[in-house]
């Protein structure tokens, strides 16, 4: 069931709808966008358990941030090794 105001009808007829559903579908578009990234990105997330069965170990060297405008590097603290 869909309201008459936000019809394109309706949303023509009230002005003050307008920013209402455009702030809606940014938010909508940004939590698709940061669930999309956290699926694809973070190495927490493994969907190949043959071919990977442990895929935190890849990240034992590398640098993972999620923001890093200045390059600046992290201080070295190796991960434990799970055996």
């Amino acid at each position: 069931m869909v309201l008459k105001n936000f019809s394109l009808a309706g949303l023509r007829q009230n002005y003050a709808l307008i920013p209402l559903v455009a702030m809606l579908g940014a938010a909508l578009t940004g939590v698709v966008a940061f669930s999309l990234r956290t699926a694809l990105r973070t190495p927490d997330v493994s969907y190949r358990k043959q071919q990977n069965p442990e895929p935190w170990n890849e990240y034992r060297d590398k640098e993972y941030r999620l923001y890093n405008p200045k390059n600046i590097p992290k201080d070295h603290c190796p991960a434990p090794k799970f055996d």
